[in-house]
């Protein structure tokens, strides 16, 4: 029953994969039903199964059988789950909307419901590792097949895949090409959460992950975030992973004068490097430096109508009748058009709809977070998810439909390192592959 039970947990993460990666665009969705369901902001399919997934276990797996770790994030997730529901009834009733259409704007928050099956499956090592696996595995033909796709693209304007996300879409135009590749970054996301699960692999040799695999994938993947996606935030998370696993395993030497050897040598390079990158990619275009500064406008724009509506802001207002009011569209002194959007405002686009409750459960989650991290088994490798989730959270957020996959992930991987099981023995099948790569 366990040996089914595993198979069938691994068929629905991959299914649940798939979809994050929007099936490697090798089907065209414009146009279609599934591009409403399922596509880079669309995650109602994702969502379906999630439940699905939910309620087989449910009604499955005996309760008795279940051996998870502990659920540090529980509360944080009940209590925005139940924010949720005010938030959702005072938009009805404030913006006079109908129960169905308000749903379907924030219905993609209930995909936070996969952290209580997923506390129940990563609760060991070895499953760490299948997961990490698997996942790599997507995220290393995804990062491949963009990389491909957005050179040729860039060299001869021959399109090879589908650009089904309005984001990638511009890279047609060849609007945003630089470094000889065209920007296709919907991916970004799923493949710097990749970078975080093998950064763990490279730190703690997780098993049945080798070492040259992980460091194989993870300098492709860096690849795709740097030359392909040329998202600004996840270039800068990447380089602090980096150096955080490189100082790791020089300090695995013992040997202090190496290490500081090391850092000295690499750290002026590294620097120019880094700093000659960032400004090619963040001010050789115009529109993209400007683009800070629309969201430096949009957080003041929605911190101010944090009580809009008492306990809450916008909320899930409609954006066909209440675009002015979520976007505050307008054109500023230098004849500028500015839109805010909530999901390039970090985390204070979530706030944008939550307002004050929105406060109380990011409040809730700074308590998990501290909690957990003290009571880590692992302070290190409790660093790689941290990074993800406050840095996300500064121009990106884990609360929007284009990631909200990833938080029930990272904060199980949390809730794992502090949890006994991450210090216990790894069972047989663990043992065996982690002496074959020793």
């Amino acid at each position: 029953m366990r040996f089914l039970l595993k198979r069938i947990d691994k068929f629905f993460l991959t299914i649940l994969l798939l979809l994050q990666v929007n099936f490697f665009d090798l089907v065209n969705i414009n146009g279609t039903v599934l591009a409403s369901i399922s596509s880079y902001s669309q995650k109602k399919l994702t969502l379906f199964v999630v439940l699905v997934y939910i309620l087989f276990r449910q009604f499955v797996v005996k309760r008795e059988e279940i051996v998870s770790s502990n659920c540090y994030f529980k509360v944080f997730v009940t209590v925005t789950l139940v924010s949720w529901l005010f938030v959702f009834i005072g938009t009805i009733f404030q913006f006079d909307q109908s129960l169905l259409s308000t749903f379907f704007i924030g219905y993609y928050f209930w995909i936070l419901l996969l952290y209580f099956p997923l506390s129940e499956i990563l609760n060991d090592w070895s499953r760490w590792g299948d997961f990490i696996k698997l996942y790599s595995i997507f995220s290393i033909v995804l990062s491949l097949s963009k990389i491909v796709a957005s050179f040729v693209l860039a060299k001869t304007g021959v399109q090879l895949l589908y650009l089904n996300s309005t984001s990638d879409q511009k890279a047609l135009l060849l609007g945003h090409t630089a470094l000889g590749f065209a920007r296709i970054p919907s991916s970004a996301d799923f493949i710097f959460i990749g970078e975080v699960l093998l950064a763990v692999s490279l730190v703690k040799k997780v098993p049945h992950v080798k070492t040259k695999y992980s460091i194989f994938v993870f300098f492709i993947n860096a690849g795709y975030l740097i030359f392909v996606s040329q998202t600004r935030g996840y270039i800068v998370l990447l380089f602090v992973l980096s150096c955080i696993v490189v100082l790791f395993n020089l300090k695995r030497t013992n040997n202090v004068a190496i290490i500081y050897f090391v850092v000295v040598l690499l750290s002026v390079p590294i620097i120019i490097g880094f700093y000659a990158t960032l400004a090619k990619l963040f001010y050789s275009d115009s529109s993209r430096s400007i683009s800070l500064d629309i969201r430096q406008s949009a957080i003041n724009y929605y911190l101010s109508n944090l009580g809009l509506n008492g306990w809450f802001s916008m909320g899930f207002a409609r954006d066909d009748i209440f675009g002015g009011l979520i976007h505050d569209t307008h054109i500023n002194g230098a004849g500028q058009i500015l839109s805010y959007n909530f999901d390039d405002s970090g985390v204070v686009g979530f706030l944008g709809r939550f307002g004050i409750v929105g406060v109380l459960d990011l409040l809730i989650g700074l308590i998990s977070i501290i909690i957990v991290y003290v009571k880590s088994r692992f302070k290190f490798l409790s660093l790689f998810p941290l990074l993800a989730i406050i840095g996300m959270s500064i121009s990106l957020s884990l609360f929007d439909p284009q990631r909200i996959f990833y938080f029930p992930i990272l904060m199980v991987l949390l809730d794992f390192l502090a949890s006994d099981r991450s210090t216990n023995a790894i069972n047989d099948l663990g043992t065996v592959a982690y002496k074959r790569r020793k």
